[in-house]
C-alpha cells in the first residue's frame, strides 16, 4: 500500500531534490498532486511525477481525498504556517512529510523513515 503525497511547492528545489527522491520511493509513496500558485511549475512537476493532479491552494489539495500526505516545499518562512493548516486538514506533513491517517501508519513510517534518511 503506498502513500498519496501532494507536492506543495513547485520550484527548483522540488524539481531537483525532493521529486527524485519521491520517485525512488515508488513502492511507498505516489505523488497524487502538486500545488503552486503558478500553473506553468505546477503543470512541469505534474509531468515529471508522470501526471499528478495540479493545484493552486493548499485548501483544494487538503479537501483532495487522494491526498494522505503533504511534503511542504515553499520557502522556510511558509513552513510552519502550512504545516499547521496540513496537519489541521488531517492530512501528514512533511517540513521541506503530522501523524498519520491510522490506515497509512505502517506504510508512513516507512516512509518518513526513508526519508528522513536520505
Amino acid at each position: 500500500m503506498t502513500v498519496g503525497v501532494a507536492i506543495v511547492g513547485c520550484g527548483a528545489v522540488t524539481r531537483i531534490v525532493h521529486v527524485p527522491v519521491l520517485g525512488m520511493l515508488a513502492d511507498l509513496a505516489r505523488v497524487v498532486a502538486v500545488c503552486d500558485p503558478d500553473a506553468q511549475r505546477a503543470s512541469e512537476v505534474a509531468r515529471l511525477v508522470g501526471g499528478a493532479k495540479t493545484y493552486a491552494r493548499l485548501d483544494d489539495v487538503l479537501g483532495d481525498p487522494d491526498v494522505e500526505a503533504v511534503d511542504i516545499c515553499t520557502p522556510h518562512a511558509l513552513h510552519a504556517a502550512l504545516t499547521a493548516r496540513s496537519k489541521r486538514g488531517g492530512t501528514c506533513w512533511s517540513r521541506s512529510l503530522s501523524p498519520p491517517r491510522s490506515r497509512m501508519g505502517s506504510a508512513w513510517s516507512r516512509l518518513l523513515t526513508r526519508l528522513v534518511g536520505c
